[in-house]
């Protein structure tokens, strides 16, 4: 039987997120408009990182970095470099050998919550907690990550206190539970560590603690992978207590399994995001996953997409008869978009072809993002309230300058390659002649500009500008608009959700200040914002961009 896993040359050189280019992707889509079975949502590290905590290496990283003696990090990080769970181990030997009072629960937390934020879900988890209310029959969420976000985005939707979490250590409650609570129940198969509070145990970290408790995970997980539909999210598919299991259910010979399991991967496609040997080799990985441990990989080409994917997901659930092709007014994403960002050019007066505006509209579009800027309640005036609090650290008002700039995605087109964005708007005016500056920002992993690394992570970006020039710091937030063509919701949030664009902000102080060299009379006080200060100003940054196409669309 030919593999279903999308072709090498369809992935560099076509848009992936297709119900016709994406045959599993159609699949997944099929069962969950069918909306018959029970889903299982397993999650990884790959969904928190969108909230800036790091992956499974970093995390092994950042506990080898708090070893006090440097030879000593090296000899781990070079002698272990293919086995992170023995690495693992040695660090946290090494460090209980320092200091016979750390827990393992102090060594994971002091890892995963570097900054000592109190971390917010990002656009994937809040999409997997929305998914989990608009499909119908039961939802199961299953996580090996160590955070409790996805517990945040469940009680932000339901109301605080709603969601309950699990760990090894009283998983048969957990299974014991009704559809209603276990939807709102996270299960931690590696534990959770939690600020302020003590962990759930037992902490799955090292070598030992993978082979004392490994079994329990398995079986787990060959409970949920049996009968049901299981959908992964931000894995990597390397832990031998996911393979494990998988590859029993795929040798069975008598049929009794029959699960479906899909998995979402972005593969590294090179820098610019079209190396046809880096899409052979992902899809070579995947028709592995496919053919021996019966997974279906769908291969999509930004970080931002798999979040898209599961908003589809809820969608489709919600209007299964409108989510087809054949269906008149179809809900289907390229279709969608493609209309969503029609809409946007004509009720903006942006020239398809050029992405240009007239000049009378390009000095209204200029003086309504700079009065926004400065309005009350608006970016500058919160980042001016964290000035007040952290005055000793941060330049002064009348040094920091402010600029913003609104960017749109390119209509799709069926001969591009690749998603671009074109600059509709700037706070700070310049002439729209052709010659004057480039308006293109390209959406791939190594893009310099921040929008375009906005877009492709699917997240805000912060970052400091490593050239010379007039602005020093940069956040760039994606531009989503909710509702275009469906009304259908969830406790209150639209399951109609599309990202066609970004919008930045620009300051003449930076806004990174990992590199301490930096004098507090450079440094911005978006840089010392705590989370919910820094909540607030992307919230901000958001209202202003989605006021701006509301209030000056036709």
């Amino acid at each position: 039987m030919s593999s279903r896993v999308i072709n090498a040359g369809v992935l560099v050189n076509n848009h992936s997120l297709s119900l016709k280019r994406q045959p599993i992707l159609k699949d997944l889509i099929t069962i969950v408009r069918e909306g018959e079975r029970p889903l299982n949502i397993i999650v990884g590290a790959g969904a928190s990182m969108g909230s800036g905590l790091p992956s499974w290496a970093r995390l092994v990283d950042n506990m080898i970095s708090r070893i006090v003696s440097e030879p000593t990090q090296e000899l781990i990080r070079g002698l272990e470099s293919s086995n992170l769970f023995r690495q693992a181990e040695t660090a946290v030997q090494i460090m209980r050998g320092y200091n016979g009072n750390l827990s393992v629960g102090d060594i994971v937390r002091d890892a995963l919550y570097t900054d000592g934020r109190t971390q917010q879900p990002g656009l994937l988890v809040d999409a997997i907690v929305r998914m989990s209310l608009a499909y119908g029959p039961h939802v199961r969420i299953v996580t090996t990550n160590f955070d409790n976000l996805l517990e945040q985005a469940i009680n932000a939707m339901h109301g605080i206190g709603t969601a309950r979490s699990f760990s090894l250590d009283n998983v048969d409650e957990w299974w014991s539970l009704d559809p209603e609570a276990q939807a709102v129940s996270i299960l931690h198969l590696h534990g959770m560590v939690r600020q302020g509070d003590p962990p759930l145990e037992p902490l799955l970290l090292t070598e030992s603690d993978f082979l004392a408790h490994g079994q329990d995970v398995q079986g787990v997980v060959s409970q949920l992978i049996s009968q049901d539909v299981t959908l992964f999210v931000g894995l990597s598919m390397t832990d031998p207590n996911l393979l494990g299991p998988l590859f029993k259910r795929a040798s069975a010979e008598d049929g009794a399994a029959n699960g479906d399991a899909f998995a979402l991967f972005t593969p590294h496609l090179g820098e610019e995001g079209r190396s046809r040997p880096a899409a052979e080799y992902a899809v070579t990985q995947a028709r592995y996953l496919d053919e021996r441990l019966g997974v279906r990989p769908i291969l999509l080409k930004t970080h931002a997409q798999p979040t898209q994917v599961i908003s589809e997901m809820a969608l489709a659930a919600a209007e299964p008869d409108r989510y087809t092709h054949s269906a008149p007014d179809s809900l289907v994403y390229g279709l969608r978009l493609q209309r969503a960002l029609e809409g946007l050019y004509e009720g903006l007066h942006v020239d398809q072809a050029t992405g240009r505006v007239d000049e009378d509209r390009a000095l209204r579009y200029s003086k309504y993002l700079s009065e926004g800027l400065h309005a009350p309640g608006g970016p500058v005036e919160l980042i001016n309230d964290t000035r007040e609090l952290v005055a000793d650290q941060v330049m002064s008002e009348e040094e920091e300058q402010f600029s913003a700039y609104l960017w749109l995605r390119h209509i799709p087109r069926p001969s591009a390659r690749r998603i671009t964005l074109g600059l509709i708007a700037s706070s700070t005016y310049v002439h729209w002649l052709p010659w004057n500056g480039n308006r293109v920002a390209h959406v791939w992993a190594g893009t310099p500009y921040n929008v375009g690394k906005a877009l492709f992570g699917g997240t805000h970006t912060l970052r400091n500008q490593t050239e010379p020039g007039a602005w020093r710091g940069f956040i760039a937030v994606p531009l989503i608009i909710n509702g275009a063509e469906s009304e259908s919701q969830v406790n209150g949030q639209a399951l109609d959700r599309l990202m066609v664009g970004a919008i930045s902000l620009d300051t003449t102080g930076a806004v990174d200040v990992s590199d301490s060299s930096i004098p507090g009379s450079q440094v911005s006080p978006i840089a010392r914002m705590d989370a919910p200060q820094l909540d607030a100003l992307l919230n901000s940054i958001e209202e202003l961009a989605s006021k701006f196409i509301n209030e000056l669309s036709d």
